[in-house]
């Protein structure tokens, strides 16, 4: 069964923490049409970041634009909740406000420094572009939906921090947020979150 974001491993989050999508307004695109699901879904994977951290991903996070999307995105998601701004140098774990990582032991991956639980929509254009970096054979995109954003290579594989570490399957982060796909390399606009008060 698909649930939202917030809800899975049923995380138990602390005021504050937001639902899914965060703006009444529409997102913009381009858009290309739904793709369909990959036909053995079984192959689809994820990107694996703990095993590519050291010499694909280390490299690029010191990346100028890359920072400068970080900071843009993710200050929208912390300013608009609690009115505290994400700085460079921040990392969006530090803004952890769910418990769906108590029942791992540590020592903990290193890509967990930038998985914040419920804030996909935020993190997808960093990820987009650190995919890029990494891997610029691939024509990576993003998908997204209300409920999860993700970016894609067009074929096998997803790009996607915090499904990885939450130990959402692959094919369950594919359904999730496979009804908008963005041109290769085109950002998601997006917006401040809700502030936390507005849940109520």
């Amino acid at each position: 069964m698909m649930v939202p974001e917030v809800s899975l491993r049923n995380g138990k989050d602390r005021p504050g923490e937001p639902g899914s999508w965060p703006s009444s307004r529409p997102l913009r695109g381009p858009f290309l049409p739904v793709s369909p699901l990959p036909s053995m879904t079984g192959d689809l994977r994820y990107y694996d970041l703990r095993r590519h951290w050291t010499k694909r991903i280390v490299p690029h996070l010191k990346d100028e634009a890359l920072n400068a999307i970080l900071v843009r995105d993710f200050n929208k998601f912390t300013w608009g909740r609690w009115r505290k701004r994400f700085k460079l140098g921040d990392l969006p774990a530090h803004f952890e406000s769910c418990d769906w990582s108590l029942d791992h032991h540590p020592p903990h991956p290193r890509y967990w420094g930038y998985v914040k639980h419920a804030a996909c929509h935020w993190l997808v254009n960093f990820s987009l572009r650190l995919a890029t970096l990494a891997e610029p054979v691939r024509p990576w995109r993003i998908i997204t939906s209300d409920r999860h954003s993700t970016v894609w290579d067009g074929k096998r594989t997803l790009f996607d921090f915090n499904f990885l570490a939450l130990g959402i399957s692959p094919t369950a982060c594919f359904e999730m947020a496979n009804e908008r796909e963005l041109a290769p390399g085109k950002a998601l606009k997006v917006h401040y979150a809700r502030h936390y008060s507005s849940d109520q």
